[in-house]
């Protein structure tokens, strides 16, 4: 008891204020301490997880839409070339509405001015303009015109018949000293009909365009032009050109973009004896970048040119089917 009563008696463990100290006071702030810096530290680690967990997804989406940018830009940039695509110029900006509507009131107001003045001249002219009183003057030969059309002109009068020419009379006509008439005896017919009286040969002209008495022996040959007819039961090597090939050419990006694994183009194609196809146009395209790919194709590939009958080379245009099949 008087040990308990020293130390509360003594000075240097007595309260500043006359009250005794508590022992648990210091554990007591330390506790309060702890859950305040836990509460904090708390917050914070869930901020961040929660902006974590949005920033994430948003910058896979950032990484997803450069790349498809930059597959866009590059597709773009290969259609460019593999298919020459022309790049049209920028169009001009259209008028503006106001400026148009300005224009036309102007052109209004200036019609309006142009229609004013032609008024005025033509009010000046009639104000002007006097007739003339004088009477005209009167003649008693004058006829008086009592057709309804004045200005009109008469219709001229109908023609004499012309007179008729005859020509003088004549003698017969002696035809014994330049032609004579033939024929034979008791025949029921002419013979030649008119014969030079002149003539000399004892033969009958059979030719229309001859002189009588000529002449002459043929002198020539002719030879004709142009291939003799083969008789016989030769071979026929001809063949024509046509078909299907299949495409030795890859696909276009457009058929792996939608995976078209199949496709035929149909083409008219010109083979020159060579083998080298000098013409291609694309008669039926299935789309998807194929008639384009396939002209390209036949125009790099050589085919088998058609043949004529004696299995010569030649060139011709036909059509034929391009395959791509994988």
């Amino acid at each position: 008891m008087n040990g308990s009563a020293a130390r509360s008696d003594d000075p240097a463990t007595a309260h500043p204020g006359g009250a005794q100290e508590d022992p648990l006071r210091a554990v007591r702030r330390l506790g309060q301490r702890a859950s305040r810096d836990g509460i904090y530290v708390g917050l914070i680690i869930a901020l961040l997880s929660h902006f974590s967990a949005y920033a994430a997804p948003e910058y896979t989406l950032w990484q997803m839409r450069n790349v498809v940018d930059k597959m866009h830009g590059q597709l773009h940039d290969f259609f460019v070339v593999a298919y020459d695509v022309e790049v049209l110029d920028e169009e001009e900006p259209p008028v503006e509405e106001e400026e148009a509507l300005a224009e036309d009131d102007e052109a209004e107001v200036e019609e309006e001015e142009v229609v004013e003045d032609e008024d005025e001249k033509v009010e000046q002219t009639q104000e002007e303009y006097v007739p003339d009183q004088t009477e005209p003057d009167q003649t008693d030969d004058a006829e008086e015109d009592d057709s309804p059309y004045p200005d009109e002109e008469a219709p001229p009068d109908t023609a004499e018949a012309p007179d008729v020419l005859t020509a003088p009379e004549s003698g017969p006509v002696d035809l014994t000293e330049r032609f004579t008439f033939t024929d034979k005896d008791g025949s029921k017919s002419t013979g030649g009909g008119l014969t030079s009286g002149k003539g000399k040969a004892k033969k009958p002209v059979r030719n229309p365009n001859a002189r009588s008495g000529g002449k002459g022996r043929r002198t020539s040959k002719g030879k004709g032009k142009g291939r003799r007819k083969r008789r016989g039961r030769g071979v026929n090597r001809s063949r024509g050109l046509g078909g299907s090939y299949r495409a030795s050419c890859p696909f276009p990006p457009q058929a792996d973009l939608h995976q078209v694994d199949k496709a035929t183009v149909v083409l008219s194609v010109t083979v020159a004896p060579s083998g080298r196809v000098t013409n291609a146009s694309v008669i039926s395209d299935p789309g998807y970048g194929f008639g384009a790919a396939a002209r390209r194709c036949v125009l790099a590939q050589p085919f088998p040119p058609a043949l004529d009958e004696d299995g010569n080379p030649i060139a011709k245009t036909g059509t034929l089917n391009y395959r791509f099949t994988r």
